[in-house]
């Protein structure tokens, strides 16, 4: 028996930075009589639950992690046994809403959620979020968009962690390229997200999508317990980083970071460079510039506090490097705390 796609409409609110909204939200179900996965579990758990019926829920696919599209998931998957997939970008907005549960899975580019004989293929499209993706079956000609793209243009990009260009470029590189029945332009059907609230202003509204995933991976880390103290400079919420917590070592280990930094809504996070591991520090591993990124994603400025004169000795490319990023406003290298104190004082 051949998928289908049905849709059912959810009522909630969407908050995003000090704002709350009275919203629809569309949740699409794929599958076929025996099984089936939800794209976006918004808001109501039992009437999803009801509508999936006594078909086996395998997966909730979540496109991003705004609150909308995620606040139903983890009672959803609780209740069926359902894997709650995101994409690991999104991770920080997901503990906004979910400060206690983490996803089960990792979504990634390229990556194929099977479906009663349909193939979800995973498009990262970042813009709206950090870690938006949609999904996209030519089996079924259709794409589900979530919020990137809308049936009267690209999604909002008005709010924290989204922006313009980027979302511009998503939609130009990775769905206006995909085949379609008339040429090489776009599949024949687009389902996108939300049908009211800020995001949706001067958009037809007619399109549909949202979704969600659930079920433990190994490789999904858990929230780690920390040390980590919130201080006040000049004014700065600073989440000040116990020297002995885990490696800073990856983009992982970032997000971490980062999902404490929003829990407790710091604006800088300063890392002893005790926790940081080596590789950070040649640059050719990458691993600064991945972490770093992540950072400026979010908006969060990161300073590296502690004596790194043995690995500026052992590279002149690192040295440049420092000197640049303590000449701006969001990555610092400095040697004391003392030092963050100075740099964050007002002048004068």
């Amino acid at each position: 028996m051949a998928a289908r796609i049905e849709r059912l409409v959810t009522s909630g609110q969407f908050s995003l930075d000090g704002g709350t909204w009275d919203v629809d939200n569309n949740v699409w179900i794929v599958g076929d009589d025996h099984e089936a996965i939800v794209i976006d579990a918004a808001h109501d758990a039992d009437a999803i639950a009801e509508a999936v019926g006594d078909r086996r829920l395998t997966a909730i696919v979540c496109t991003h992690a705004h609150n909308d599209h995620i606040d139903a998931a983890p009672a959803l998957a609780d209740r069926t046994g359902a894997t709650i997939w995101l994409h690991p970008d999104d991770l920080p907005l997901w503990r906004q809403t979910h400060p206690d549960r983490d996803p089960d899975s990792w979504l990634a580019d390229g990556q194929v959620i099977e479906a009663a004989g349909a193939d979800l293929t995973v498009l990262h499209t970042p813009g709206h979020a950090p870690g938006a993706v949609c999904l996209y079956e030519p089996g079924l000609a259709t794409v589900f968009t979530g919020d990137t793209l809308f049936q009267g243009g690209p999604g909002a990009t008005g709010r924290s962690f989204s922006h313009f260009p980027t979302i511009i470029d998503s939609i130009r590189d990775r769905l206006l390229t995909l085949p379609g029945d008339e040429g090489p332009h776009r599949p024949r059907r687009l389902h996108h997200d939300r049908r009211g609230g800020p995001a949706a202003r001067g958009v037809d509204r007619t399109g549909t999508l949202k979704n969600h995933g659930r079920g433990r991976d190994p490789a999904v880390r858990s929230r780690p317990m920390t040390t980590n103290s919130l201080v006040t400079l000049h004014d700065v919420r600073v989440l000040r980083c116990a020297p002995d917590g885990p490696l800073l070592d990856s983009e992982s280990a970032a997000l971490d970071l980062l999902g404490d930094a929003f829990g407790q809504d710091a604006e800088l996070v300063a890392v002893p460079v005790e926790r940081v591991a080596d590789e950070f520090f040649r640059l050719r591993s990458g691993i600064a510039g991945a972490i770093m990124q992540k950072f400026a994603n979010y908006r969060l400025r990161l300073v590296l506090v502690g004596d790194i004169s043995r690995h500026i000795a052992a590279s002149t490319a690192l040295r440049d490097f420092v000197h640049e990023t303590n000449n701006g406003g969001h990555i610092w290298f400095l040697p004391t705390y003392d030092d963050l104190d100075a740099r964050l004082r007002p002048a004068g």
